[in-house]
């Protein structure tokens, strides 16, 4: 199993908000964009935003190739 790539999943409740923190503050450039999620590139990692969570969390997920 060869890992491609790295990527983080964030659940917001406000996912505009959180979107524009990772654009303004780190950076990151949006990659990807619909009404459920927003993908921004952040020193070569990609962060999905995922918005409309009662609470906040994260996960990691490692897409592979078999």
């Amino acid at each position: 199993m060869n890992v491609e790539a790295v990527k983080y999943i964030i659940w917001a409740a406000d996912s505009e908000r959180c979107a524009k923190f990772y654009v303004d503050v780190l950076g990151g450039e949006v990659i990807r964009q619909n009404p459920h999620v927003t993908e921004i590139k952040v020193c070569g990692t990609a962060i999905g935003i995922h918005g409309g969570g009662a609470v906040s969390y994260t996960h990691l997920t490692l897409p592979t190739k078999a």
